[in-house]
């Protein structure tokens, strides 16, 4: 997917897509690092991830540990969240 744009949001995807628009290699059974479970979709949120979550995006709403995962990144603010 090198080089292709994300069909929702434009943004360069790279190899591996982002969570925006996964591609289909990113579907691939992983082991989640989170909470262990073998997981297929990439857009899988546990509870030990959403204490990890730091990004949600400013254009879609889909939150993220880390701001590379998301096309508009932006902190996640609130108690026991300062940057």
């Amino acid at each position: 997917m090198d080089g292709e744009d994300c069909p929702n949001c434009g943004r360069p995807a790279g190899e591996k897509g982002h969570l925006c628009s996964p591609n289909a290699a990113a579907r691939r059974a992983y082991v989640c690092s989170h909470c262990g479970r073998t997981e297929d979709d990439p857009r899988h949120v546990c509870f030990p991830k959403l204490a990890a979550v730091g990004f949600s995006c400013a254009n879609c709403g889909r939150v993220a540990v880390d701001a590379g995962d998301l096309c508009a990144p932006r902190a996640v603010e609130g108690p026991g969240r300062e940057r």
